[in-house]
């Protein structure tokens, strides 16, 4: 949500004169963050109203998702248990994320953590 981005530009000191190239750097870390369409419109009505980011700049933070594509990553269907469960590869599990950990460093971890899957 709004709330999200102001928190996001605030944290990674994000700027509307950054080039395509170094705004698009944060477009996966924004990805997790923004879990759903409505979050994700308002978060780029916060870049261009609040911040007065560019369209082109918007979009490189975050980029357009078709409808219906599922979102990779996500979660679908969890079920309602105590007992533990294997998580599937590329998941997050939100009960691991220290409520002290700010929004970049999370984004931080779980890009080095997708990174040294991919080694």
């Amino acid at each position: 949500m709004a709330g999200i981005a102001t928190r996001y530009v605030t944290e990674n000191e994000l700027n509307n004169e950054m080039s395509i190239e170094e705004l698009s750097r944060h477009a996966l870390a924004l990805d997790i963050l923004l879990t759903d369409k409505t979050k994700r419109d308002q978060a780029r009505r916060r870049f261009k109203k609040g911040y007065n980011f560019s369209e082109k700049q918007v979009f490189a933070l975050i980029p357009k998702q078709t409808a219906g594509r599922k979102k990779e990553g996500a979660v679908s269907n969890t079920p309602d248990t105590t007992q533990e469960i294997e998580p599937e590869e590329g998941t997050v599990n939100v009960c691991q994320i220290s409520p002290k950990e700010t929004i970049r460093d999370l984004a931080e971890r779980i890009i080095r953590d997708n990174i040294s899957e991919k080694e």
